[in-house]
């Protein structure tokens, strides 16, 4: 049996270089804005996600509102996809390990430590809901940290 080849474009944008995580909500893939060279990081949903018209309009009428949010606490929104049987959310690269890594690498956070995360968090969330946006898969795999 034949298998597709892998075909790296996402859109007319950006470019997978390699995937680097997989999750509830589907592969995270580390990737290239083909126009400027920069880093990017794109949130491939699954397949069956890319084939529903309902998920795929959500996903679309959010874009100016997902690129439009700019917060300290938001990773930036690059740009919503849906392009050859694939949906996708490309943000900005932020170095840093998933919330779940931490966890799974080191226990459970410092109080102190804890209550910046989830105050980063809230605050993150509201920006998003003062612009009408939801985050339907907040969790540990979603949520990023930095050294800072």
């Amino acid at each position: 049996m034949e298998s597709t080849p892998f075909d790296p474009s996402l859109g007319a944008s950006f470019r997978l270089v390699r995937r680097t995580d997989e999750g509830p909500l589907g592969e995270v893939w580390r990737g290239l804005d083909v126009h400027t060279g920069e880093a990017v990081t794109a949130y491939l949903f699954p397949p069956e996600w890319a084939s529903d018209q309902g998920i795929v309009s959500r996903a679309t009428s959010d874009r100016a509102g997902l690129t439009g949010l700019s917060d300290d606490a938001v990773v930036r929104v690059r740009d919503v996809v849906a392009d050859g049987g694939r949906l996708a959310i490309v943000t900005e690269h932020v170095e840093g390990q998933s919330l779940r890594a931490v966890l799974d690498l080191a226990g459970p956070l410092a109080p102190a430590v804890a209550c910046r995360v989830v105050a980063a968090v809230l605050t993150g969330l509201a920006a998003g809901h003062a612009q009408g946006l939801l985050h339907r898969g907040v969790g540990p795999e979603t949520v990023r940290l930095t050294a800072d």
